[in-house]
């Protein structure tokens, strides 16, 4: 051993020692590792919080926000996969930009600008973003007021963004708002502030469903409907009359509705609708120029599937209580429709409508064809016309007495 230490490092076949580092050059070395330790945890913790804000978010199934009191069901559906809606929000991107972003809000508008360079990026973040599902549910309020209502806006993507989105303003809106309360492991806010007007009382947010209602209670019930319905699948729970109307529309659309008359929902929703402009209500219009008392009909109800920027279609469908005679209530509703689509109004608002009506299963169906629905969307947000319709303006109706008497087969 002696032998080996003497004459190390000497000659080949010996082992030789290197010289020790400087310290200088391991200083750097350690810094080195450290920085790119600290930049891959950084890009891990950004790659885990980017998955965690854009997982997806859970859709709950509309029906079970029903009860058996419900009179009045909305439901729109956003979808980026729709390709209509799809074509509609890539024409609408192209306007904004055109329009250098000044019909948006200032937060949005400050968004856009900074992506203007990547229209695919902005349109993208707009399909994510815009992805939601909005379920609204009317029931009877108190001695035959209008119907109280709950809203639960469900967002299909970045679930987490949203729920972070909330609870760092939730200081805020409970310094404006009255208060809140703790309910069902979520926080209530008591939305009494008089720049809310008759809006909703209450919000609450449960996962990724952002809950409404019109007093505390209805946004408590809305809260307890989205527990119960995460759970899992349950009987259908709304009334006879409400799921005969669901049943009679297109699950695919972007839009359902839904509207019963056992309680005078109906009339109501009608009646409430009318604007002081307008010479008269939608009950008028049933009762007066369709001469169907709105005792008769047992539902409505309405789809809306947005096919193109172009192109939608538009279906109503009347169930009717027996005793109605249904040639004679098709061809009425066929005379209004017509004079409808051919009225000033809607000739100046640049849609072009086709229209058939049809008996159909104890009732009326009918089917109105939008077209150059872009045209008019453009047109209305340059100028702020009001959208077609029956009772929108005197001379975009008939008159009661117009209507075709019964009988009459011309139309």
């Amino acid at each position: 051993m002696g032998d080996l230490q003497d004459r190390s490092g000497e000659g080949e076949g010996f082992l030789s020692m290197p010289p020790p580092e400087p310290p200088r050059r391991r200083l750097l070395r350690g810094c080195a590792i450290g920085c790119a330790v600290l930049m891959g945890v950084g890009i891990l913790s950004c790659v885990g919080a980017f998955r965690y804000l854009s997982s997806p978010g859970e859709l709950l199934n509309e029906h079970a926000l029903l009860s058996g009191d419900s009179t009045i069901y909305l439901r729109v559906k956003l979808n980026i996969e729709d390709a209509g809606l799809q074509a509609l929000a890539a024409k609408w991107m192209d306007f904004q930009r055109k329009q250098d972003f000044k019909g948006l809000e200032p937060g949005l508008q400050d968004l856009f600008r900074k992506l203007e360079g990547e229209p695919g990026r902005t349109l993208a973040l707009v399909r994510q973003l815009a992805s939601l599902q909005v379920v609204l549910v009317g029931e009877p309020g108190e001695a035959g007021r209008d119907e109280e209502w709950l809203v639960v806006v469900s967002a299909q993507n970045y679930p987490n963004l949203w729920r972070l989105l909330y609870r760092q303003g939730e200081s805020e809106r409970k310094a404006k708002s009255g208060g809140a309360e703790a309910y069902q492991g979520t926080t209530m806010l008591k939305l009494n502030d008089p720049n809310w007007g008759p809006g909703p009382q209450g919000m609450a947010l449960v996962e990724n469903h952002l809950v409404f209602g019109s007093t505390l209670a209805m946004a408590r019930r809305g809260v307890d409907r989205v527990i119960q319905a995460r759970k899992g699948p349950i009987p259908f729970p709304g009334p006879p009359a409400m799921r005969e109307a669901i049943q009679a529309l297109n699950a695919n659309s972007d839009l359902l509705a839904g509207v019963t008359q056992d309680t005078g929902a109906l009339e109501r929703v009608l009646r409430r609708m009318k604007k002081p402009e307008e010479p008269f209500s939608g009950v008028e219009i049933f009762e007066q120029i369709l001469q169907l008392p709105l005792r008769e009909i047992f539902f409505a109800a309405a789809d809306l599937d947005v096919q193109s920027e172009d192109k939608a279609l538009l279906r109503f469908y009347l169930r009717c209580r027996e005793g109605i005679t249904l040639p004679d209530l098709r061809a009425k509703i066929d005379f209004l429709v017509t004079a409808w689509a051919d009225s000033e109004e809607v000739v100046q608002s640049g849609v072009v409508l086709q229209h058939e009506v049809v008996e159909e299963a104890g009732g009326v169906r009918i089917r109105i064809e939008v077209n150059r629905l872009w045209d008019w969307l453009q047109r209305h947000a340059e100028g702020g016309e009001k959208p077609p319709g029956p009772g929108n303006g005197a001379g975009s109706q008939p008159s009661p007495g117009d209507a075709p008497a019964e009988g009459e087969d011309e139309l």
